[in-house]
């Protein structure tokens, strides 16, 4: 039994000594805070891209028939509504629309 022991317990510490872990010097740590930092400014720079343009007409078009084919097959009162609340955005849009126009 003794020798079973003296066995399980050179495999319970059979790995003490590996190195699992390395510890950073301050360089490598800087290094890394640069790296995320550098990281990030490109990621801000990313997102101030030029404006998206606008819808091309063909776009329009296939949005004008996605929601045709939507509306033919959702005729229920919740339809009307949302047909309402695109009605009023297209109103206001292109409301507004005509009145920078007629300035």
């Amino acid at each position: 039994m003794a020798g079973n022991t003296v066995n399980l317990q050179t495999y319970i510490e059979v790995d003490d000594r590996l190195l699992t872990t390395a510890s950073l010097t301050d360089e490598e740590i800087l290094d890394s805070v640069r790296k995320t930092e550098d990281q990030e400014q490109g990621d801000e720079e990313d997102e101030t891209d030029e404006p998206e343009p606008p819808p091309s007409i063909k776009e329009a078009l296939e949005a004008a028939k996605l929601l045709e084919k939507y509306f033919l097959y959702n005729q229920d009162a919740s339809v009307l509504l949302d047909i309402n609340k695109i009605t009023k955005k297209y109103n206001k849009i292109t409301g507004a629309a005509k009145d920078v126009s007629q300035k």
